[in-house]
């Protein structure tokens, strides 16, 4: 198919694109079940025909934008992919294609796979301004747990006569960090095809896949530190005392059994900074038994400090 061509059938399609596609991706997702036997297939076909004409890029940054290879548990961080046109003229364009003519990503689709058990999505696509037409609807992208499905896009067409500049944005997705481990963002080819084929400007044809460089990347999610657990079980502790749950010699109660665990835990005394902890647990029972804690609030502070002594005990 001509890159005019595909154009046609993305925008005046759409109805038969919308039945193709569901079917489509109904069968890509049963081809894709025994899912790490097709990583590893992918691993060795990346660009196994070198030179690689596209690099599709995957970095994980704060919510800045600033690059991160970690983060804490409870924390957000940002799942970022950028383009590149990484051809070398004349390889990869057709031969009639100038040497001065634009160049660059036209269109980029890709699946992204992820422990859900470590990270979740939290909140909306951000599609790069550049890349503006046909972006794939968040419901479809999220609707598989553990993977970002079919995300992608097509250039804004004032790219026609400019090119795209390499890297290129084409999407940040947020997430946040719920559990302590090593987490890969694996690309893998999108599915829906044509109609989720990589373009690059100079080339009538989708870019083959293995012509495509799939760059993943892991973030390390890291466990909390004794001291931030312990200044956030105090935080809880505060919140129940300004709202009146509890009075200030409540608080006071529970907060002296948590310094004198954190000065324990300082002093590398881990045995009885864990017994300060257990004691903590029990007035919190106390507080329970005697009604001034609902259920719910009492086990919200035990979980805390259970998960507190689970990581000084690991």
């Amino acid at each position: 198919m001509s890159f005019y061509g595909w154009l046609q059938a993305q925008f005046l399609n759409s109805s038969s694109r919308k039945s193709s596609a569901r079917d489509q991706r109904d069968a890509g997702r049963r081809d894709r079940s025994p899912r790490m036997e097709q990583l590893e297939d992918r691993f060795a076909l990346a660009c196994a025909a070198a030179p690689c004409w596209l690099q599709v890029t995957l970095t994980t940054t704060d919510m800045s934008g600033a690059p991160i290879t970690s983060v804490p548990v409870g924390s957000d961080f940002q799942l970022q992919a950028t383009v590149s046109d990484v051809r070398v003229y004349p390889d990869g364009f057709e031969s009639f294609y100038p040497s001065t003519a634009p160049t660059g990503t036209f269109a980029s689709y890709d699946d992204v796979t992820f422990d859900p058990s470590h990270v979740a999505v939290d909140g909306a696509i951000a599609y790069g301004p550049l890349f503006t037409n046909v972006r794939t609807p968040d419901a479809d992208v999220f609707a598989t747990p553990g993977q970002l499905d079919e995300i992608g896009a097509v250039a804004d067409f004032s790219t026609f006569f400019t090119g795209m500049p390499s890297p290129t944005l084409l999407f940040d997705v947020p997430f946040q960090a719920n559990a302590a481990g090593d987490v890969i963002f694996a690309l893998d080819p999108a599915d829906i095809l044509p109609f989720h084929n990589s373009l690059l400007f100079g080339l009538n044809t989708a870019v083959p896949v293995d012509k495509i460089d799939f760059v993943n990347v892991t973030i390390h999610v890291s466990a909390p530190s004794t001291q931030d657990q312990i200044l956030a079980l105090t935080e809880q502790v505060n919140a129940l005392v300004s709202s009146g749950v509890l009075n200030d010699g409540n608080g006071n109660a529970l907060i002296s059994k948590l310094d004198n665990a954190l000065n324990s835990f300082n002093n590398s005394n881990n045995t009885a900074g864990l017994n300060k902890m257990e004691a903590f647990i029990r007035q919190v029972n106390a507080f329970l038994n005697s009604g001034k804690l609902t259920s719910a609030e009492a086990q919200s502070l035990i979980d805390a400090a259970d998960d507190l002594i689970a990581s000084v005990s690991a």
